[in-house]
């Protein structure tokens, strides 16, 4: 498969100067993940000193032949307070022109941004042609002021929000392009499978997980190839999962460089059934020398084993807190006769009986 290398070109663009000091503004595209189908981007923005933005016009390009579509997916914008809302358009084939608008320019309101990179937006295509590397490049806006930033002075009116000076914020080639992302559940265990169409410099994969409204955690890693042409799978198991109280878990695949850059797959998501069982055999029916006992068990309550002769009197006695566990039970010093095996785990109860000849 094609080596699929994502290219982000930052431009410069030159602006005015305000009372002989640069402010300087930064813009970048990062976390880029690639489906077959789809492809999404965060915008990134920070400043020289700490700002706020205010009205912005943000122009790129793309190649209409492998993107199409661009749409602003989310943003952690303070829409509702500061802004009228951000606007993705597309002035032409394969421009776009994400729009920001301030609700009261000049009154120190907007969005705080500093020199750490935060995100403005996350804008997503989709992708026509999936061999095609991906490249977005931005552009000076010469109808109107490209991006203008509030000069955080309450006393400011809009006509003296100040500009800035555009550096190249980064140049990224995300390392790993991502074919595909799934989930399935099975008795116990969840079975998270992913593939890739290249890496380049690829470290390591961590596997992160969610219940429904918590946090992602870091729950376990599987080493990369380094660098790829080939289409490469991975596999990871989650282990008893329905010890987790909710109705569905959620995971995602954190791509690590070897420099520390990251990017995120898609999520997915698994539903886990709750009803708790307890499974268990006792075999063979008619035994000698030993008694071969087995269990499942989805209570993850502790698992109490016991056998009694015809009188009532234990032979065998144990308790397990396993899921899973299998018993092999010497018996050649039993008498022959009746016994009866009691399985039980909270409320779940099992009985057999079986005969020692």
């Amino acid at each position: 498969m094609q080596k699929q290398i994502i290219i982000f070109v930052l431009l410069f663009l030159g602006s005015q100067m305000l009372l002989g000091q640069a402010n300087v503004y930064h813009l970048g595209f990062s976390d880029g993940t690639k489906t077959p189908t789809t492809f999404c981007v965060d915008i990134d923005a920070s400043f020289n000193v700490n700002k706020k933005l205010g009205s912005s016009n943000l122009m790129f390009d793309f190649d209409p032949l492998v993107l199409d579509n661009p749409v602003v997916s989310s943003t952690p914008l303070d829409v509702a307070t500061n802004y009228y809302g951000l606007s993705l358009t597309t002035p032409q084939q394969g421009q776009a022109s994400l729009n920001v608008v301030l609700k009261l320019p000049g009154a120190g309101n907007g969005h705080d941004f500093s020199t750490s990179p935060a995100a403005i937006a996350r804008v997503c295509f989709d992708v026509l042609d999936q061999t095609q590397p991906i490249e977005l490049n931005w552009l000076e806006n010469s109808s109107f002021q490209t991006v203008v930033f509030d000069d955080n002075n309450t006393a400011s009116s809009p006509t003296q929000l100040v500009s800035g000076i555009l550096e190249n914020f980064n140049q990224t080639s995300f390392p790993v392009s991502w074919l595909s992302f799934e989930a399935e559940m099975g008795e116990f265990d969840a079975l998270l499978k992913w593939e890739t169409g290249s890496e380049i410099n690829n470290d390591r994969f961590e596997v992160e997980r969610a219940t429904e409204g918590g946090d992602f955690v870091v729950i376990g890693e599987v080493k990369g190839v380094g660098n790829s042409v080939l289409v490469n799978s991975y596999t990871f198991v989650d282990k008893d999962v329905k010890q987790y109280k909710s109705d569905k878990l959620v995971y995602r695949i954190k791509q690590v460089d070897f420099d520390g850059t990251f990017s995120y797959s898609q999520r997915v998501e698994i539903q886990l059934d709750q009803r708790v069982q307890l499974l268990a055999e006792a075999y063979p029916n008619v035994f000698d020398a030993s008694l071969k006992i087995n269990y499942q068990s989805t209570t993850f309550e502790e698992i109490k084993l016991r056998i009694v002769n015809e009188l009532g009197q234990d032979v065998f006695k144990t308790t397990n807190t396993a899921f899973q566990y299998a018993y092999e039970i010497p018996t050649e010093d039993w008498p022959r006769g009746i016994y009866v095996v009691f399985l039980a785990s909270g409320n779940l109860h099992q009985e057999f009986k079986v005969q020692k000849q």
